[in-house]
Formats: structure tokens, C-alpha cells, sequence
């Protein structure tokens, strides 16, 4: 079966304010929160983290569930270890997020590389 997904993006001030009523439009399945942005709006750039982004998170996650509808998100560019990348997709699971969206093949080979390379060095 053909299955569609329409998840409004979710990563400014105003998105976050107006949640529950873009949660309310017919037809969308969820929403998609952009980890990068979102964490910058919020005054914590890159701190995905941050209990301040963590809040916000959850809060989507708990909204959205109410409305039987789910959340996508991503695990980011803040991370250049696959520890990092593991412990952010493990805190966006205690927020209630459904979906993660891995960042792109060229960041995690860079992520392998450097971590070889680390390696290396550090011997």
C-alpha cells in the first residue's frame, strides 16, 4: 500500500506558539522537528540537549500523541561520534518522538572517518 506522510516542519518560535493548531489541520500525519533550528530559536545552538530544547521536544511529542499523530525527527549535526548521534536518537525516544531522520550518508562517513582518524592519532 502507498502509504503518505505530511509533516509540517517545526523548527521557529512561531511554529512552536502555534503547535496544537497546526496539529489540528485535516489530513497532516505529524510533525517533523528540525533539531538544527529548533535548538538555535531557542537560544542553545547546537545543544540539542539543552533541558530547554529537550522541553520543547517533549512537549510536541505530548501534543501530537493527544491528536494520534506522530513525530519525526532528526539526530543532527552536533554529534560527530556515533555515541553522540546514539545518545541524542536515545533522549528524542524518552521525549515521545516516533520517527528519526538520520543526517546524510557524507555526514556519517565523515563521522567514520574522523573517528578512524582520532584512533590513529591518539596511538
Amino acid at each position: 500500500s502507498n502509504t503518505r506522510l505530511l509533516l509540517p516542519l517545526i523548527e521557529s518560535i512561531g511554529a512552536l506558539e502555534a503547535l496544537d493548531e497546526i496539529l489540528a489541520i485535516d489530513g497532516i500525519s505529524g510533525v517533523f522537528i528540525g533539531c538544527t533550528d529548533l535548538a538555535e530559536v531557542l537560544g542553545h545552538p547546537l545543544d540539542y540537549l539543552h533541558p530547554q530544547v529537550l522541553v520543547a521536544v517533549e512537549r510536541a511529542c505530548k501534543l501530537a500523541h493527544a491528536r494520534g499523530k506522530i513525530v519525526l525527527a532528526n539526530t543532527g549535526y552536533a554529534f560527530p561520534s556515533i555515541d553522540g548521534q546514539v545518545a541524542h536518537a536515545k533522549a528524542l525516544k524518552q521525549c515521545g518522538v516516533n520517527m528519526l531522520m538520520l543526517q546524510t550518508a557524507e555526514f556519517n562517513l565523515y563521522v567514520i572517518a574522523k573517528t578512524i582518524s582520532d584512533a590513529v592519532r591518539a596511538e
